[in-house]
This record gives structure tokens, sequence and C-alpha cells, in this order.
């Protein structure tokens, strides 16, 4: 399995713009996660435009991973990009200690940190499981 096969295994998939699970309201999503201004109850979008979005979105995420674990490569490295396609940038670089277990390599640390003290363990709760078993083994699953 690929990083972007592995993102869009945690993301799932809808041709049909949806309500945010947490607020039932914005932001509205669709295709693999994907959220903008465009994004609103009531789109549909074709495959084309959902691998467009995908890609445009997947891209900034490997960015911004690179930036904030630069040590990383390989399957590690893809689930820092699979973090920051789901949060964002901004909201993953708050992850100060998780971020720094995973430059010193400490995945046990790093992966209890992500599944129980942030609250992004508590959001999304088997995403945060399997993205740290991901760092344990160096092996997307």
């Amino acid at each position: 399995m690929n990083g972007q096969d592995y993102t869009k295994s945690n993301e799932g998939f809808s041709l049909k713009a949806y309500p945010d699970p947490i607020t039932h309201a914005d932001p509205w999503t669709i295709a693999w996660g994907y959220t903008g201004p465009e994004v609103h109850e009531g789109l549909i979008w074709d495959m084309a435009q959902c691998q467009a979005a995908f890609l445009r979105k997947y891209d900034a995420a490997q960015f911004a991973a690179k930036e904030l674990a630069p040590r990383l490569s390989g399957a590690r490295s893809d689930v820092i990009t699979d973090l920051a396609y789901n949060m964002g940038e901004h909201r993953l670089s708050a992850f100060v200690q998780f971020l720094h277990y995973c430059d010193k390599g400490l995945w046990a640390d790093a992966a209890h940190d992500l599944r129980f003290n942030t609250a992004y363990g508590y959001e999304v709760p088997n995403r945060a499981h399997r993205n740290g078993q991901c760092l344990i083994t160096g092996v997307l699953a």
C-alpha cells in the first residue's frame, strides 16, 4: 500500500457532499475528506473532480509532513502526511510532544501520545490507533 491509498482508506469516500460528523453542518466534505469554500450541501462531483481535489490536498499534506517531521521517511512519513491531510498542518504542528517523539524515533511513545494524550485520539480513535500501529511497525497496514 502506498501513502495515497493509505490516506484514502482512512478517509472514506463520497461523490456527494456531506456535513461534518461532529457539527452536523460546516464544514461540508466531499470525495476523500476534501473541504473547501466551494463544498456545500447538495454538491455532487464526478471521479475526476474528486481525484484532482484529493491530489491537491495530499500534495499540501506531504509538504507539511516534510516541514514538521523532516527526518522521517517511508511509512512513518506517510503517517505524518495522513495526519496533516486529516487535521491540517496548523493543528498538527501543535502536537509538539508527539512530533518530538517521532523525531527521536520513540515510536511507542508517539503512538501512545497520538492515541491517548491528544484530542485527535478521541475524535477518530480507529484512525489514531491505525496510525499509531504504523508508526510502531514502520509498515502501512
